[in-house]
């Protein structure tokens, strides 16, 4: 096929060297899509107070505290600071339909005369039975003993010995303490 076969077939030298055709410009690229709403700001977990250990628990035949009831000085007056626990006492003593009666037991160093001791602890005992009657406890579900000098549980010769000795304890007498 000859050079007239070409041009017959459609095929133009032209169409190759002709000019260039003007191609519209590509279009834009999309636009991003919008950020997503930002997430609500959620507000801070609120801070959980450490639960305290109870201050006041059955034992056997003994309502324990971990701190003392705290009194003036040479005096059976309760002070301030110790009315919470005296709260907690009542509140355990109500709560526990087991416990029928307690004795108070009020405990001091062996500094001093021991007479005016035992006279002291005998007046703490009366003011916890007071300060629990106060709160609600049946004044027949309570007694109050002083025992003074007698019963000690740490060492009177040291300082420490002597704060563990003035206490006040609470012993259940009914139902009766079990037998050992």
């Amino acid at each position: 096929m000859g050079l007239l076969a070409a041009f017959a077939s459609g095929c133009s030298a032209q169409a190759k060297l002709g000019t260039p055709e003007i191609k519209a410009a590509p279009p834009p690229p999309p636009e991003p899509p919008p950020p997503p709403p930002p997430e609500p700001v959620k507000p801070p977990e609120p801070v959980k107070e450490p639960v305290a250990a109870a201050r006041v628990q059955v034992s056997g035949d003994h309502i324990n505290i971990t701190e003392q009831i705290q009194f003036d000085q040479n005096k059976a007056v309760i002070k301030n600071e110790s009315l919470g626990l005296i709260d907690e006492i009542a509140k355990t003593i109500k709560e526990n339909d087991k416990i029928k009666k307690v004795e108070v037991q009020g405990h001091t160093s062996a500094e001093g005369d021991a007479g005016a001791n035992m006279k002291l602890s005998d007046e703490r005992a009366k003011a916890v039975v007071k300060a629990l009657v106060e709160r609600g406890i049946d004044a027949k579900r309570l007694t109050s003993k002083g025992y003074g000098v007698t019963k000690p549980i740490g060492p009177n010769d040291t300082p420490a010995g002597r704060v563990a000795n003035r206490r006040v304890e609470f012993l259940i007498t009914d139902p009766p303490p079990a037998k050992k």
